[in-house]
Order: structure tokens, then sequence, then C-alpha cells
């Protein structure tokens, strides 16, 4: 459709139990009722809007903070590539020996790994826009090795 990205962009196109339309809300960077950045404008009851949610693709809600601790982590070791929840399977799997079905999204998170005999991943970010008529939207996808990880969306300025 004009003005929309393809699903396999996200990496969304699995059409055995993927989405047909990946829908977002609009959001800023202004503070919410709590006082923390970070503002998303959601359908709410009884005609109130409401003005947070859970989900979307805004930064505030697609970043987030993993820890990891045990003997095979490295100690005090900060990692800034890309990861998401899809990589915590693999990555435990990875831990115990065992082999990664290929049903299994994701990817192991060898570089926070305290050995590791695998070279470093190369991250990368880029942004996409679409636009139709009046509309036009913007993604940032970001790549750690050959995993996508979806960082943003958000309407774009026609120019």
């Amino acid at each position: 459709m004009p003005g929309t990205f393809a699903l396999d962009l996200a990496a969304q196109c699995l059409p055995a139990r993927g989405p047909d339309v990946i829908v977002t809300y609009r959001w800023s960077a202004d503070p919410n009722t709590f006082g923390v950045a970070g503002t998303q404008w959601v359908p709410g009851t009884a005609g109130q809007p409401a003005h947070n949610g859970h989900g979307g693709l805004n930064p505030f809600v697609t970043h987030s903070t993993l820890l990891a601790a045990g003997p095979d982590f490295a100690q005090g070791k900060v990692v800034e590539l890309p990861a998401g929840n899809q990589d915590i399977a693999p990555t435990v799997l990875a831990l115990e020996g065992l082999a990664m079905p290929e049903t299994l999204d994701g990817r192991v998170l060898s570089e926070a790994f305290r050995m590791t005999a695998k070279p470093p991943v190369k991250g990368s970010s880029r942004r996409f826009q679409a636009s139709a008529g009046d509309f036009c939207a913007e993604i940032e996808v970001s790549y750690a090795g050959s995993s996508r990880y979806l960082n943003q969306a958000q309407r774009c300025r026609i120019r």
C-alpha cells in the first residue's frame, strides 16, 4: 500500500504466524503524566484519550536495558549493539551447548560472553521513508550482523 513499509523490512514477513499489518501510535518526547520522557497517544475508554500505553514503535518503548549475569558473561561489560527479546533463547541455548531450532528468531549475544571465539559483530542503522499524498512515515532499523531490529517509527514532514 502506498505510504506504508513492507513487513519484510521489519523481519515480520512470516505467513504462518506473522501479522498482516503493524500499527503504531503517535508519540513525542514530552514528559508523560508521571514526568518521564515519552508520551504516546492511544485510544482510551469512555471517550477519554489515554496518554500512554504498552507497545508501539517509539524509542521510549523499544529501547530497554538487558542485564545478563553469570560465569559465562563478561563482568561490567556494556554492549551497545542492538538486541531484543528474540535473542534471549538462542543465547541461553548456546550457553548450554544446545542447537538452535530453525523456528527460532534471534541471534546469540556472543559479544556479551566472557570468552568467545566469534569475530566481533558489526552494527549499523538506517532510516527509511514512505509517503502517500499528505502522509509521510519514517522507520529506523538497526542491524547487528544479519539480524534486524525496529528502533522507532514516526510521522515525518512532507518536504
